[in-house]
């Protein structure tokens, strides 16, 4: 993860050359993006704050969000304006099988006898990495966030795909640049192939696949995944209410 961190190094340096002619920075790459911003914090614009990758929509898969109720509490710190970095990175060149302490198989909610029909072969990164991070004048600030990514849907009858909320966290195993890890990170609506996040500070996040071997039949298989899309559209109008 040498290239994260080299991104969040460089990051709040560009915040020192932002002017009110120029607010904004934005370097793009074909697999990697940066973009710094100033934001004026006003009783008027305490709106939500949303990036969007590449080829994402900010109310679909490929976006981060920093809540309305954050934004305000910003404001009611005294904070009259702050920097925005958000970055993200394909996970094309971050793929790899986890296999970090600290990072335990989280077991789907199934019965014990169903649970007797499965093995967990691993964890590996499913969607782009992406990140958030507010500064002030002092230095950062934690906020809540909640994110959208795509990932690899359910395909085999065969394998589990459950994904897991997470962020890096560089002060783990720092030796070797950090590891894995879901504390403060929750499932907010579960699709197929996508799945939104909360997570109740700023860093780098992504949605991670824990992949386990099942032996299901084909009526069941065909009857969870209509109940999976019916419960997606549900548990979204629910997300969207609730913000």
């Amino acid at each position: 993860m040498a290239l994260m961190a080299s991104v969040q190094r460089l990051a709040p340096l560009l915040s020192t050359v932002l002017v009110s002619e120029r607010p904004r920075w934005h370097i793009q790459h074909r697999r990697v993006g940066l973009e710094v911003q100033s934001l004026h914090l006003t009783e008027a614009s305490t709106e939500s704050h949303v990036f969007t990758m590449p080829c994402g929509h900010p109310e679909g898969p490929g976006h981060i969000r920093i809540p309305a109720g954050e934004v305000k509490q910003l404001l009611g710190k005294g904070l009259s304006g702050v920097t925005v970095i958000h970055s993200w990175f394909s996970s094309s060149i971050l793929q790899h099988t986890l296999g970090e302490p600290g990072l335990e198989p989280q077991a789907p909610d199934i019965s014990e006898e169903a649970n007797k029909m499965q093995r967990f072969l691993g964890t590996q990164v499913g969607s782009a990495i992406i990140s958030s991070e507010v500064w002030d004048e002092t230095g950062e600030v934690s906020t809540a966030v909640t994110f959208h990514l795509q990932h690899q849907a359910q395909v085999s009858p065969q394998k589990l795909v459950e994904p897991v909320c997470a962020f890096w966290n560089f002060s783990i195993s720092p030796d070797t640049g950090g590891s894995w890890a879901t504390t403060g990170c929750s499932v907010a609506t579960l699709c197929q192939d996508s799945t939104t996040c909360f997570c109740n500070h700023s860093t780098n996040f992504a949605v991670l696949l824990q992949v386990y071997d099942v032996q299901r039949r084909a009526e069941e298989e065909s009857l969870l995944r209509t109940l999976s899309s019916a419960g997606c559209g549900v548990s979204f109008l629910l997300f969207l209410a609730a913000g």
